[in-house]
């Protein structure tokens, strides 16, 4: 999805002109959750696309604010209306994993 909230017109049209197989939010570990990501979830979740969601530089964002947003991001995908489960990938085994219950919507 285009991240700032000036392109979220052409965002909309994409996800709903093209039927996606799935949708990437990215995520900045420095940054956390911010507004412009809940919108971009929702408008997925509201259209039934699943959802990935990457968190980017981690190699330059200190340890206490990474772990906060990582349970921001927990704590916002178990909220109503979400429902997801939140699956850390570290390995191959994981992607493996993952991906074995992507489709399934959970």
């Amino acid at each position: 999805l285009a991240g700032h909230e000036k392109y979220l017109k052409t965002t909309i049209f994409g996800m709903t002109g093209h039927v996606p197989d799935y949708t990437m939010l990215m995520i900045g570990a420095n940054a956390g959750i911010v507004g412009m990501t809940k919108e971009h979830l929702s408008l997925a979740l509201c259209l039934n696309i699943p959802v990935f969601m990457v968190v980017t530089k981690i190699d330059m964002c200190p340890e206490r604010v990474l772990s906060e947003t990582m349970k921001n991001l927990d704590k916002l995908m178990k909220s109503p209306g979400v429902r997801k489960l939140t699956v850390v990938i570290k390995n191959l085994e994981d992607v493996v994993h993952a991906a074995s219950h992507f489709s399934s919507g959970k």
